[in-house]
C-alpha cells in the first residue's frame, strides 16, 4: 500500500492547484473505491497486489488534499485542533484495522475499506471548494489578462 501512497501526493499536489481541492478529494475517493473493489473481488495474488496499490495512491490523494483543504478553511484558532484530530483519527483507525484484522476475513476487511470510501467519496460532493483555490485561480487570471 506504502509504495502506492508515494507518488499519489506528487502528482496530485500539482493537479489541486489547477483544478481545485475538491476534485482531487473526490478522484481520491473515487480511486479508492476503485482499490478497494478490486480487494473485495480479488481471487489472485496480483488482484491483491494491484488493488493494494490504488489503495495506496488514493489515500496518498487524500493524505495531502485532505491537510491543505482543511489548512484552507478553517479558521487560525481551530486550524490546528482540526488538523491534529485529522491525525488522531488517520492513526486510531489504523490501529483499529489492526486490531481486527485478524478476527474477519480479508474480504470483510475490504468491504469495510470500501464503505468508507464510499462515504468519503459522497461526502466530499457536499463540501465547497476552497476559498484560497478561488484566489489562486483569480490571480493567476489577473497576471495572464496584464500581459
Amino acid at each position: 500500500m506504502y509504495i502506492g501512497a508515494v507518488p499519489g501526493p506528487y502528482m496530485i499536489g500539482w493537479l489541486s492547484n489547477i483544478k481545485g481541492r475538491k476534485p482531487c478529494l473526490i478522484l481520491g475517493g473515487v480511486v479508492s473505491i476503485l482499490a478497494y473493489t478490486l480487494l473485495a473481488t480479488a481471487n489472485n495474488l496480483a488482484m491483491l497486489y494491484s488493488g493494494r496499490i490504488f489503495a495506496g495512491f488514493g489515500i496518498g490523494i487524500i493524505a495531502l488534499v485532505n491537510v491543505v483543504y482543511i489548512g484552507e478553511i478553517a479558521s487560525t484558532p481551530i486550524r490546528g485542533v482540526l488538523l491534529t484530530v485529522v491525525g488522531f483519527c488517520t492513526t486510531l483507525g489504523t490501529i483499529l484495522s489492526f486490531s481486527v484484522g485478524p478476527f474477519f476475513s480479508y474480504h470483510v476487511s475490504a468491504y469495510a475499506g470500501l464503505s468508507l470510501a464510499v462515504i468519503f467519496t459522497l461526502s466530499s460532493l457536499m463540501i465547497p471548494e476552497s476559498p484560497i483555490f478561488y484566489i489562486l485561480r483569480d490571480d493567476e487570471n489577473g497576471l495572464v489578462k496584464s500581459l
